[in-house]
């Protein structure tokens, strides 16, 4: 993450010295997001083929080399390269994080784990935002980004090693391979959706040392029953739509706006606390909230997840939200609106990590990657979508109504998620 977040620090002040636009920079801040509407389909096709361990080291060092491709002054259009590359790679990284949880934690932990994986990514963003911004300042921008781009190497080294001793052990296994025992299926590859296998029971949905899904032999879509399948479409298009809403309401209405309503409400400068400071120290000090509060609950929420369930855990994440947002609109006071917004990311993180496990769930359960990506892709057009609406509706019906209508869906898709949790 640390070369990706320091762009958002440092790059419009960055832009004349790398030969870059000033207009061109949003749209290298938001061209590894649409890329991924594309590969996070690609990432689930090659993860459903091969082991976790070798794209995801490939994943790594694309993004060790564009890390470093960011300090070279080489223009827009090399550039916009570089960001599509880090796009598709984070694709990679992404999934086959999700994978790595589902081999290694059962379905009582997996929350707990997925949580930990989001707050250690988030350890990235706010080191690289507050040290990042700090040494450009005083070492310049180049060195900032080759150190960056040496701690990104570090973990792909990290992943090397993974893949090397995971190559070892199917050497290993290849020569050792005997029959399986009565009651014992051999390991098999992935397999694609519609000759996906279902599992019987969360608990044996975990991957083989392979880092693939496994299936259950004799036991094919066809033969499951209708009212288990029916279940499965439900939950599967349910967390779809959930992730759709999360990317949209977090990472779009909220994170692209927040700033506008400040500015509309208040001015360009806020009392707060008795002192007088500008809008925007107070809208930048909110987002970098946000990212701490997700450090800092990830894992507690994770939890959680595990021991409510999904369904409700989400739930209880869209309510906070939704009551989150009303106080935000009815806020008359700065310091409100930031508690407010403090107690709007945590409903997002508890929502955000319950439907990770859900998703990590049902690609248990179904043995498809599939799930993951289109669960990825869904919250990434959500994420696309939100700013652009955000601000197109700010100007036909105001930020107010837009906030509000908003919690109006979420409190609508807390009573689906908790219904189709109790069935």
């Amino acid at each position: 993450m640390l070369g990706d977040s320091l762009l958002y620090a440092v790059l419009p002040s960055q832009a004349a010295r790398l030969g870059i636009p000033l207009a061109l920079v949003g749209l290298l801040l938001s061209a590894n997001r649409l890329i991924r509407l594309v590969t996070n389909s690609w990432a689930g096709a090659v993860y459903s083929r091969r082991a976790r361990q070798g794209p995801f080291f490939a994943a790594m060092v694309g993004a060790t080399l564009t890390t470093f491709s960011y300090a070279l002054p080489w223009g827009f259009w090399p550039f916009l390269v570089a960001r599509v590359v880090w796009g598709t790679c984070w694709s990679f990284l992404r999934m086959g994080q999700m994978l790595a949880v589902l081999q290694t934690a059962g379905v009582h932990d997996r929350g707990l784990w997925l949580g930990r994986m989001q707050a250690v990514a988030r350890i990235g963003t706010i080191f690289s935002l507050l040290l990042g911004g700090y040494l450009t300042d005083r070492a310049g921008y180049a060195p900032t980004v080759t150190l960056f781009g040496v701690l990104t190497a570090v973990g792909a080294g990290l992943a090397w090693r993974e893949w090397n001793a995971a190559r070892r052990w199917r050497r290993l296994d290849s020569l050792t391979r005997r029959e399986p025992e009565e009651g014992h299926p051999s390991e098999g590859p992935a397999v694609d959706a519609g000759a996906a296998s279902l599992v019987t029971r969360p608990e044996e949905a975990c991957p083989n040392r392979h880092g693939q899904l496994p299936t259950v032999p004799g036991v094919s879509a066809s033969q499951g029953s209708s009212s288990g399948a029916e279940a499965t479409r439900s939950q599967t298009l349910l967390t779809y739509v959930a992730g759709f809403a999360q990317g949209f309401t977090t990472f779009g209405i909220i994170m692209g706006t927040l700033s506008l309503l400040l500015l509309q409400r208040f001015g360009e400068h806020v009392t707060v606390l008795g002192a007088v400071v500008g809008v925007a120290t107070v809208s930048g000090a909110l987002l970098g909230v946000r990212w701490v509060v997700e450090l800092l609950l990830a894992p507690g929420s994770g939890r959680l997840a595990d021991r409510l369930g999904r369904g409700r855990a989400a739930a209880v994440g869209a309510l906070v939200q939704a009551a989150m947002l009303v106080t935000v609109v009815t806020a008359n006071r700065v310091e409100l609106i930031f508690l407010a917004a403090c107690g709007l990311f945590a409903g997002a993180v508890l929502y955000s990590v319950s439907l990770d496990a859900a998703a990590a769930d049902l690609a248990a359960v179904t043995g498809s990657t599939k799930i993951l990506s289109r669960y990825a892709t869904a919250q990434d057009v959500g994420a696309a979508l939100g700013p652009a609406l955000g601000y197109a509706l700010s100007g036909v019906v105001g930020l107010s109504s837009t906030y509000a209508s908003v919690a109006a869906t979420l409190v609508v898709l807390a009573g689906a998620l908790a219904r189709l949790s109790r069935r």
